[in-house]
């Protein structure tokens, strides 16, 4: 008697995915959706498979304005503004320290 593997197969993902990517459920619930399918792939093949999982189901995600990502983010307020350098806010403009 063998025990089953770890995760989904590929190709059970991959299905899924796909199904949730048409249907019309919560943008937040989708994501999670997704992002627990694809682990199952990753425990299931690796991180190879989860390459190729990403690459046939496009993956489409809108970041968040406050994720970090990107060098053109600011705060609001006083603050430092992420980017090259750092920079403070003073007298109502931004400064390079």
């Amino acid at each position: 008697m063998s025990f089953p593997g770890l995760g989904m197969y590929y190709d059970d993902c991959a299905r899924r995915i796909k199904r949730l990517q048409k249907s019309n459920m919560d943008a937040k619930a989708k994501r999670n959706m997704v992002l627990s399918l694809k682990n199952q792939c990753r425990l299931n093949h690796g991180e190879s498979g989860l390459q190729e999982l990403e690459n046939e189901c496009a993956f489409e995600y809108v970041g968040s304005p406050f994720s970090g990502r990107g060098n053109r983010q600011i705060g609001f307020g006083e603050g430092k503004r992420l980017g090259e350098g750092n920079w403070i806010y003073k007298d109502g403009k931004w400064e390079k320290v």
